[in-house]
């Protein structure tokens, strides 16, 4: 029964100190009565009322998770950036949104930009990209990747480092070796 649904969550979103999960069922409900524009209006909507707080973003972003709109997760960080005026909010979550939609470059953007502004990074990058790379499309396209940066800043050691930690992963060793 859509239509009781429908009406107890908009009761439940009026009632609530913290609608913001009801208004993410909201848009399921809509889904599930077939309404596809209803229920993209609804989340967009949430997406574009969302204040510009680290804490306001993350619960949205955590909204849509919950009901698997992990598009609308990604939209929540990257409407937060903008919002909060900071290019580098949300780099790992973001990463890992792009990781679950196989949406690869973007991920490894998101990863490289994480070591470039904090080197101490490294190790938590690595571990990150450990299970992505093993599968062939991520890994060519991070190799791709890294060879541009490489080109681009040979004196960044640490495009090298990764290069060569990559090859290591494939057990490629001569390439490994050749690169360091």
């Amino acid at each position: 029964d859509y239509e009781t649904a429908e009406k107890e969550i908009k009761r439940l979103v009026k009632k609530s100190e913290n609608p913001l999960h009801f208004q993410v069922d909201l848009g399921y409900v809509y889904e599930l009565m077939g309404d596809e524009k209803k229920a993209a209006g609804q989340y967009e909507d949430i997406v574009k009322e969302m204040s510009g707080s680290d804490e306001s973003v993350r619960a949205t972003a955590a909204a849509f998770r919950r009901r698997e709109k992990y598009d609308y997760a990604i939209k929540a960080f990257e409407e937060g950036r903008k919002k909060m005026r900071d290019p580098y909010a949300f780099l790992f979550d973001l990463a890992q949104l792009y990781e679950g939609t196989k949406a690869y470059g973007k991920m490894f953007d998101e990863y490289i930009r994480m070591v470039e502004i904090n080197p101490y990074e490294f190790e938590n990058v690595k571990e990150a990209l450990q299970e992505a790379v093993m599968e062939d499309e991520p890994y060519d396209m991070f190799k791709k990747i890294l060879l541009k940066k490489i080109q681009a800043e040979p004196d960044n050691l640490a495009y090298t480092d990764l290069l060569s930690w990559l090859f290591i992963q494939r057990k490629d060793f001569g390439a490994a070796f050749i690169q360091a």
